[in-house]
């Protein structure tokens, strides 16, 4: 999955592209009027897939994740294909459903993301939340670690998550 595919489009990822790591500016009427990234510790220059499984999964809410994920492709290739010709992109335009195969080639960092980053995005609050407990082996480290996997948000979505990556076919080969 590190490797550079040259026969599709690669991109400069984010690399920990989640909810968290975006800036929201919103007018008077609460509707966002700008996004900045933030963040960029672990930018790879590979599959377009990366970021967009790592953040359709750890990121949406529930009722969205997986009943809306190929509406969410079909939204991030228009905006691509649009960018793309305004930059006067000069190779030939990627096709959806390239993308689509790609999404499904590099299915496994959906795995990566649910049993990771999605654990941490959907922890309750908690004086406990500390990136030294993250790291820690001590006492308190190993009960923020438990609470990652055990809370309820996390395991409504992870059981929802792996039988759908499964009949992906995203475990396979693994």
């Amino acid at each position: 999955m590190a490797e550079v595919d040259t026969n599709f489009l690669n991109v400069l990822n984010h690399g920990d592209f989640w909810s968290n790591n975006m800036m929201f500016s919103y007018d008077c009427f609460g509707k966002i009027k700008d996004l900045m990234l933030v963040d960029f510790q672990v930018p790879k220059w590979g599959s377009v897939a990366q970021d967009l499984i790592y953040f359709l999964i750890s990121s949406t809410k529930f009722d969205d994740k997986l009943t809306k994920f190929d509406r969410n492709i079909k939204f991030y290739y228009d905006n691509l294909v649009e960018n793309l010709n305004i930059l006067k992109y000069s190779r030939s335009m990627p096709l959806l459903r390239e993308l689509h195969i790609t999404i499904y080639k590099y299915g496994f960092w959906g795995y990566l993301t649910a049993t990771g980053a999605m654990s941490t995005v959907l922890v309750d609050s908690t004086d406990t939340a500390s990136f030294e407990n993250f790291l820690s082996d001590s006492t308190e480290g190993a009960d923020f670690k438990n609470l990652l996997y055990t809370n309820s948000r996390y395991l409504k979505h992870i059981q929802a998550v792996l039988p759908w990556l499964l009949n992906r076919g995203a475990l396979q080969g693994f």
